[in-house]
């Protein structure tokens, strides 16, 4: 899953931040980033997105709303509206052929 693997990706360079995903016309926060807005008392409905990951929605139109929330609680957030997971197999056969060439 496309979004599984951004969010991986993005926890990885920062995992204090919130992310949350453009997917249709919703906004979606996974895993780790679900939690934390639980416990801090947000509302909304949990559900699986396979056997391992979970998440949250809320409809696009609302981002202004869960803005204002998320700077309440003075939580670290980033809006990512397109994404394109990093293609680890490229990155390490480019890096291979670089060093070789040098």
């Amino acid at each position: 899953m496309k979004v599984i693997r951004a969010y991986t990706d993005n926890k990885l360079e920062n995992e204090n931040t919130i992310y949350f995903f453009k997917s249709g016309s919703f906004y979606v926060a996974l895993n780790d980033d679900v939690l934390l807005l639980k416990r801090k008392g947000w509302e909304l409905k949990v559900t699986a997105l396979s056997n391992y990951d979970i998440k949250v929605a809320f409809p696009i139109s609302s981002k202004e709303k869960y803005e204002k929330m998320l700077q309440q609680d003075s939580l670290t957030y980033k809006f990512i509206d397109e994404y394109e997971p990093i293609n680890y197999c490229e990155a390490f056969l480019k890096e291979k052929n670089e060093k070789e060439v040098q």
